[in-house]
């Protein structure tokens, strides 16, 4: 509509989206519905003018948002302004049941009762005489049957639907995040070469050894103690922090330059990460995590729901599943990233750099300046600093994923089928999980 100082649009297609902490609050799609346009002359009258949308899986979230799509057609007048400004409003309530209704149950129910009605239609079509005393009831019609088992499988078809999308959503969102901080780290390690081509090498010294030689080359014999003092002074202060009292220390005092060199090297050539942050199994593990799919294949799904470590609550004695496997990976890679014992030595080489810049510039032969090492020094915690994150964001899309196949296996499990026990069964070999399925008498 077009007023004397404005034009209103009406929403058309919207989504409505709710923030999960899961994946640090980012908004992912909880219903996409479509408005239609509403009439000019009764609109806001009375509350017909209400349009009503339900059958999602209700999430608990203090922030939602509305993510507007398209518009209905304006009507526009020949004599409208250019620059006419446009008005957008919506009046929203977010209605919540007394009783939520449990999803899975009712799935349950459904599952068991189209086996059950389609069970009786082809009895019926085979021994029509057995039925006779039903025939009365329209209930029993074949076409009665037929439109309820349609009805059924419908329902029952949407609730899986619903129940599967909202962790299927999820894991796309931290797909996007982990992508994201993929392609950061990789513009690290573009900006890392630019300083020096040979960071890519297997064989390439890190700056710290590098560091190390320049101390060894340099004139002024005073500066291989210097360096050596400030690396004991950091670990010194690391190791007898008040705030933390139970913290021992691992690695060993420092006396000289060339212990300091032999010590750090033997735990960094033990380390995951660090001997070569271009190229290492961190990034390995990332990326098997990054090609987790978000439709499992049926031999994940199989293995998953066997799993004796993630499905120990379900009695489950199969052999470890790779979700659980990547896992154990992912938690040793950030345990060797944060390892605090390197991370403080570095950060103390880092800091001494920063300090003697201008006393001490290069060695006698001019072959290593200490400003080119403090520049690839700067980068590279700015490299280390985003692999960290990105660990974030992978053990976010691991943990997405494992929703993922918990919401499968538990659709899986709602929609076996219960039996009665058989005279005389006995039924204290079973596993808990196993008798649950088994109605028992009193």
């Amino acid at each position: 509509n077009v007023t004397g100082s404005g034009r209103f649009l009406y929403p058309r297609d919207c989504v409505l989206q709710v923030s999960n902490a899961a994946i640090g609050g980012l908004f992912v799609d909880a219903l996409p519905f479509s408005l239609s346009r509403p009439d000019s002359s009764t609109s806001g009258e009375s509350d017909s003018d209400w349009q009503q949308f339900k059958g999602f899986r209700p999430h608990k979230s203090k922030s939602w948002r509305i993510l507007v799509k398209d518009y209905h057609p304006p009507e526009r007048r020949i004599e409208e302004p250019i620059s006419t400004k446009t008005f957008v409003a919506l009046e929203v309530q977010l209605m919540e049941p007394d009783i939520v209704p449990d999803s899975l149950q009712r799935l349950h129910i459904l599952y068991n009762g189209v086996l059950t009605l389609s069970d009786l239609q082809e009895k019926r079509d085979k021994i029509e005489g057995m039925i006779i005393g039903c025939e009365t009831d329209e209930r029993f019609a074949a076409d009665k049957i037929d439109e309820t088992i349609t009805a059924m499988r419908k329902e029952q078809e949407s609730l899986e639907a619903h129940y599967i999308e909202a962790a299927r959503v999820l894991q796309l969102t931290s797909q996007v995040r982990l992508n994201d901080a993929t392609n950061k780290r990789r513009d690290f390690h573009s900006q890392l070469l630019a300083i020096d081509q040979t960071a890519a090498s297997a064989e390439r010294q890190s700056w710290w050894q590098d560091l190390f030689a320049y101390c060894h080359f340099h004139p002024n014999s005073r500066i291989q103690s210097s360096l050596a003092e400030h690396v004991e002074q950091s670990l010194f202060e690391l190791y007898n922090d008040p705030s933390q009292p139970f913290n021992r220390r691992a690695f060993p005092l420092i006396h000289t330059l060339d212990g300091l060199n032999i010590t750090l090297s033997m735990r960094v050539n033990n380390n995951s990460f660090f001997p070569n942050v271009t190229q290492n199994e961190v990034y390995a593990c990332i990326a098997n995590i990054n090609k987790l799919p978000d439709h499992p294949s049926a031999s994940e799904i199989f293995a998953n729901s066997h799993c004796h470590k993630c499905r120990s609550d379900w009695d489950q004695k199969g052999p470890q599943c790779q979700c659980c496997k990547l896992e154990e990976e992912l938690v040793e890679h950030q345990t060797a990233v944060k390892d605090t014992d390197i991370n403080c030595i570095l950060k103390s080489l880092f800091d001494w750099m920063r300090l003697n810049l201008n006393k001490y510039q290069r060695t006698s032969d001019g072959s290593i300046s200490l400003k080119t090492l403090l520049k690839e020094a700067e980068m590279y915690f700015q490299l280390k600093e985003q692999v960290e994150k990105e660990l974030d964001c992978a053990k976010a899309k691991w943990r997405t994923h494992l929703d993922l196949l918990s919401d499968i296996d538990e659709l899986n499990q709602c929609k076996q089928t219960m039996r009665l026990a058989y005279e005389g069964e006995n039924l204290y070999g079973m596993t808990a999980h196993e008798q649950a399925f088994i109605v028992q008498p009193r």
